[in-house]
């Protein structure tokens, strides 16, 4: 009689599965970390870890030119089957998704999504650091997994592709800067620019399609805002402005020098008699005129003469009057108030990001008081 089979122990097989060859590292290496990472947590995700590192091996048939991976393939497919068994006697959920492909892709594909989207959550919060590089780096060793089920994964190959794209473009990024000596936080992502242009622009419409550009996982860098032009646009011919109005009285854009006259704009000088005040009111709208009255000159020469000077109404002169020094002050002093309200309504939007509510307030408030003079 045979001697009895000493039953299969994983946790002393797995102290071998952690020694990779070194041949087979590159290969295989980051798998056989996911599974052992797992082993205790998800031991069926972990089971599949180990299952691909052994199809990788056998598909590039590498344990027929290794010594050292032939040994270790042994060991390793072992440890997949010891597990296997494992998880049919403890749990009959898991060996229920065990012998279901589906099920088990869905596990996995699931648990994948759910690590990318703690590393997404950590680049639009702006606390990224090098373990969401790490994040990113096992979801896409995850999806690597999923290629266990060529056919499923082919159905999810569009999304997977962009999501892959979104993880590796972040994580060489936030690798940079830290090689660097820069923050990787300094980095405006697509709702940050989505935010505040709404706040910017209250009175702006946002389509839904827009919206879902901004979040996109294809979109990796700030989107560019492009005003678009209304439907049909090249078709619509529209009126442009008339050089000059009938009936009424065109005034020149800008004072036209006079000669004779004494004052520094060639002005006409106030009348010295009452008797030759014009009877004209610039104030009062005239009354539609036949067609057949001849025009008035867009803009007076220095040679028109008129038999009646016209006395220029205070309105008038006020309009076209020269800016002082305080004028322009006042003029610098808004466009000021207007830049610091921005970055105190930049900075709400970067509080809300870290849901901290009372700063956004303060910050609004602040920018509200500005605006308002107070």
């Amino acid at each position: 009689m045979s001697e009895p089979t000493e039953p299969v122990v994983p946790g002393d097989q797995n102290e071998s599965v952690d020694e990779v060859p070194a041949a087979a590292v590159k290969l295989i290496g980051p798998f056989i970390k996911r599974g052992k990472e797992l082993l205790n947590v998800q031991p069926l995700i972990s089971y599949y870890c180990y299952l691909y590192a052994a199809q990788l091996i056998l598909e590039s048939q590498l344990h027929l030119q290794d010594a050292g991976v032939a040994n270790y393939i042994e060991v390793l497919l072992n440890t997949v089957e010891g597990n296997r068994k494992i998880i049919e006697s403890t749990s009959s959920t898991l060996a229920d998704i065990l012998t279901d492909k589906e099920k088990s892709f869905k596990l996995i594909l699931g648990f994948s999504l759910s690590v990318l989207n703690k590393a997404s959550g950590e680049i639009d919060s702006h606390t990224s650091s090098k373990s969401t590089v790490q994040s990113f780096m096992a979801f896409l060793n995850f999806v690597e997994v999923l290629k266990l089920w060529p056919e499923l994964y082919q159905s999810q190959a569009a999304d997977l592709h962009n999501q892959i794209k979104y993880a590796k473009f972040h994580s060489n990024r936030i690798l940079k800067a830290i090689k660097s000596d820069t923050d990787p936080n300094d980095y405006v992502t697509p709702q940050d620019e989505q935010e505040l242009s709404n706040f910017l622009q209250p009175g702006a419409e946002t389509t839904e399609k827009a919206t879902e550009d901004a979040t996109s996982a294809e979109t990796v860098s700030p989107p560019t805002f492009v005003e678009e032009a209304p439907p049909n646009s090249s078709s619509i011919n529209l009126p442009e402005a008339p050089s000059e109005i009938k009936g009424e009285i065109n005034l020149p854009s800008a004072p036209v020098l006079i000669k004779g006259q004494k004052n520094s704009l060639g002005l006409p000088s106030a009348p010295q008699s009452s008797d030759t005040e014009s009877t004209v009111d610039l104030h009062v709208q005239p009354k539609p005129v036949s067609s057949n009255r001849p025009k008035l000159p867009a803009k007076p020469s220095s040679t028109t003469r008129y038999t009646q000077p016209l006395a220029p109404s205070p309105a008038v002169v006020a309009e076209s009057k020269i800016l002082s020094k305080d004028d322009v002050e006042e003029i610098w002093s808004k466009a000021e108030v207007i830049s610091n309200a921005q970055k105190k309504a930049k900075f709400a939007i970067s509080a809300l990001n870290y849901e901290d509510i009372e700063t956004a307030i303060t910050e609004l408030q602040g920018a509200l008081k500005l605006l308002r003079g107070e």
